[in-house]
């Protein structure tokens, strides 16, 4: 039985079925050590090893410098049927070895659509790339969420709707007009059907280009009351992974610090954002008005201004008409996409 720590971790297959005895399934390496996914499966796991400790030496080495090491960059690789399985491993180790990071690391909960999503959308968050290696197999229908669709389809919606750049890739043997399946179909269809190294290489290329956005210039006041600040730093996060400059609320309890503090980054940056969550609406309205007087007493205005709905979905009207205000509808978590209408207008305008 495993220790109740790793009881979420995707771990390494060290068994197959073998179609050439009737589908038995039996340990790798049992009878011949030197198996070739025996030993792809050996050295994926050592490099696992290797990378974890590499971890926790910077991590112990940025505790205790002033200058931490640069962040690992990291690849989404979407969960692969039984017939793309090999093609996995050898992505895996290839990415590994130009030093990414290959997510999920864990197993997603299937049994509830919102923690699915929300665990995946988390994954994504730490992305650039959404990666998909496809045969003919159309995968495992999601029993009870979706309505029933197969995970595969799952999976390349919700990467589709966080915005992120999507690589896909088909076996050549797989003829899309011979499946079946409708949705399976549509996304082998879409795919490349190229050289697997050349789709290697692209699936690193397009992480690094990803992962290093040229900057904004241009700086952000993300403004949250107390019980909405979680939601304030998560949506600083992706801001800042699209090159914005962000600032969040002054944890100080001292009102006249506070009431400095919002002055100061409100006189200062290019960008607002007023976070709508759990707080009341009233807290909203006060910001806005506190801000006018602010505002109008800058040089130049606001590039972009806008109030993100956030959780709980049920919301009281605000009842309020801005010019060039924008509403980010974020009430199911927030992702790139969502933030995409205000990092245009900040871009425009900054």
């Amino acid at each position: 039985m495993l220790p109740r720590e790793f009881g979420e971790l995707k771990g390494f297959k060290f068994w197959t079925q073998d179609s050439d005895a009737g589908g038995v399934i039996r340990p790798l390496g049992l009878t011949d050590m030197k198996e070739p996914a025996y030993f792809s499966e050996v050295i994926n796991l050592s490099d696992k090893l290797a990378q974890k400790l590499k971890e926790i030496r910077e991590a112990r080495t940025a505790a205790t410098s002033s200058s931490a090491s640069p962040a690992m960059e990291h690849v989404f690789l979407a969960f692969s049927m039984e017939d793309m399985e090999a093609r996995e491993r050898e992505l895996v180790g290839h990415l590994t070895q130009a030093g990414l990071r290959v997510l999920p690391e864990t197993w997603y909960r299937e049994d509830s659509e919102q923690e699915f999503r929300a665990a995946m959308q988390a994954d994504l968050q730490r992305c650039s790339v959404f990666v998909q290696l496809l045969g003919g197999l159309a995968g495992r229908r999601a029993a009870r969420f979706a309505e029933g669709r197969r995970f595969p389809a799952i999976q390349h919606d919700i990467a589709r709707e966080a915005g992120k750049t999507i690589l896909q890739w088909r076996d050549l043997a797989v003829d899309p007009a011979a499946v079946d399946d409708e949705c399976h179909r549509a996304l082998l269809e879409g795919a490349r059907a190229g050289g697997f190294e050349e789709f290697k290489r692209a699936v690193v290329e397009a992480t690094r280009r990803k992962a290093r956005p040229s900057a904004v210039n241009a700086a952000v006041f993300v403004n949250a009351d107390k019980a909405d600040r979680e939601i304030a730093k998560n949506l600083s996060e992706l801001l800042k992974e699209q090159g914005v400059e962000c600032y969040r609320p002054s944890e100080e309890i001292n009102p006249e610090k506070v009431r400095q503090d919002f002055e100061m980054k409100l006189t200062a940056c290019d960008g607002l954002v007023l976070i709508y969550g759990t707080t009341e609406p009233s807290w909203v309205i006060n910001q806005l008005l506190q801000g006018r007087k602010i505002l109008g007493q800058r040089d130049h205005r606001l590039a972009a201004r806008a109030i993100c709905f956030a959780p709980p979905p049920e919301k009281i009207d605000l009842a309020v008409a801005l010019p060039d205000l924008i509403s980010l509808d974020c009430r199911n978590g927030v992702t790139p996409e969502m933030l995409r209408p205000f990092v245009e207008r900040l871009t425009m305008e900054a």
